[in-house]
């Protein structure tokens, strides 16, 4: 694993600084898209039986969630 785990485009650009509401608007939408992927996605292997590698990604993926959602 690397030193940046859980850095990325998107925890990157939150840390930067101020974030527009345009960027804010984007983000969310992005957020919410990526949810209902997920959500349509359940019943595949991949994600009923995740492994060590997918829980990862999913971790990482609902802290830049959580971030993005608290900046409401």
């Amino acid at each position: 694993m690397s030193k940046n785990q859980g850095q990325g485009p998107l925890t990157d650009r939150l840390d930067a600084g101020t974030v527009t509401a345009e960027a804010l608007g984007e983000c969310r939408r992005q957020v919410a898209a990526v949810d209902q992927t997920i959500i349509s996605a359940k019943d595949l292997p991949e994600l009923a039986h995740p492994d060590a590698e997918m829980l990862d990604l999913l971790g990482r993926y609902l802290e830049a969630r959580s971030r993005v959602l608290a900046l409401a």
